[in-house]
């Protein structure tokens, strides 16, 4: 719910994430222009974004998209996004607040008067899914295999953009060291277990590393089969 002339004076963990990123201001606009460009490559006019944080990637992807859903577990960065967007009228924003590792359930009834949030994206159909700087809370933090969560943004889209951190870089050292002794278990955390994975189930159309980074974007098909 928003009120009109009140604001959120929270701040949270991830509310200022874009100013403590890993990432110079060129790499920031590599990334940018990779993505608008790939969302134009495949015409995708319906576009999910997860974890989407205050919709900066968001309003790249609607250069070529009609509409946007974008979705983040931190309620203060959602709030940014829907102030944003109503500030600049770009009603075409769809901000939700929803933890991908605990989404909202079927209600009602025999669990069948409202839609879970999965079932409601999936019904959404739309051309293109964001997975921007996710995969390794997903993996590391949710403790999903690269399978389960390559079958779950297969479920979703016909496309996804991923984007993958890998084991240099600064947050997935940070989230890794956490794990203290239980950190070799996540050995298998790495590129190429990454592709093996995803590969089952898309085709990787284009890769390009984040100059500047330890991250490499995806843009993927899925494979109908």
């Amino acid at each position: 719910m928003h009120i009109s002339k009140m604001s959120l004076q929270e701040n949270t963990e991830w509310s200022a994430y874009y100013d403590q990123t890993n990432y110079d201001e060129q790499a920031f606009n590599l990334k940018k222009e990779f993505i608008q460009k790939w969302t134009a490559d495949i015409n995708a006019k319906k576009v999910v974004d997860l974890g989407g944080n205050d919709g900066t990637f968001s309003k790249v992807a609607l250069t070529n998209a009609n509409q946007v859903i974008v979705s983040d577990i931190d309620q203060s960065a959602i709030n940014d996004c829907y102030t944003n967007s109503i500030k600049h009228k770009e009603f075409n924003i769809i901000p939700i607040v929803s933890d991908l590792m605990q989404p909202a359930a079927s209600i009602g009834f025999h669990n069948q008067e409202r839609d879970s949030f999965i079932t409601r994206i999936q019904d959404y159909g739309s051309d293109l899914s964001m997975a921007l700087a996710l995969i390794h809370h997903m993996t590391l933090s949710g403790n999903v295999p690269f399978e389960m969560s390559a079958l779950f943004f297969k479920s979703l889209s016909p496309y996804l953009i991923i984007e993958f951190p890998n084991r240099e870089d600064s947050w997935v050292q940070f989230i890794l060291n956490s794990k203290r002794d239980a950190k070799d278990l996540f050995d298998y955390y790495n590129l190429v277990n990454f592709e093996e994975a995803y590969n089952k189930h898309f085709s990787i159309i284009k890769k390009e590393a984040i100059k500047g980074t330890h991250r490499t974007l995806f843009l993927m098909k899925r494979n109908e089969r």
